[in-house]
């Protein structure tokens, strides 16, 4: 996948413990925080990453938030953002800061991860009915606890 660098701190993404010399599995791409960001208490912000991608044909990118960002204060204000094949902006992601207390952010850290997922493109139909299923239409909670 290409990657542009955005800025003179933009780093490109990495996979896993970049420290590592086994093989990476991880599914995510790790994207770092080019700046040092201060986000206020109780408010959010869009915080640049650095990065413009080149997504492959018939993939998206699902922008989310590291798992170590649930240590923090920081919650990704969208839950998860879809990055379609031809976008070549750069990639941002809104975080919510929900303490009381100002949040630092600093230029280097790994803040969100770039899943690359194939997708099918779909034509659609209208129709008065739909094929029958055990489920039905049984919504929320109908499978069990």
């Amino acid at each position: 996948m290409k990657v542009k660098l955005m800025n003179e701190y933009a780093k490109l993404p990495t996979r896993g413990d970049v420290n590592s010399d086994l093989p990476q599995l991880s599914a995510g791409l790790d994207l770092y925080c080019p700046f040092n960001v201060r986000i206020p208490a109780d408010s959010k912000k869009k915080i640049p990453l650095g990065v413009a991608v080149e997504i492959p044909h018939n993939h998206m990118g699902l922008l989310a938030p590291r798992s170590s960002m649930s240590n923090t204060p920081l919650r990704c204000a969208n839950s998860v953002g879809i990055i379609d094949e031809d976008y070549r902006g750069e990639l941002s992601i809104v975080y919510e800061n929900v303490s009381c207390k100002d949040y630092e952010v600093a230029r280097g850290d790994r803040i969100a991860q770039l899943i690359i997922v194939p997708i099918a493109i779909v034509d659609v139909e209208e129709a008065q009915t739909l094929s029958e299923t055990e489920r039905g239409d049984g919504g929320y909670g109908s499978t069990g606890k």
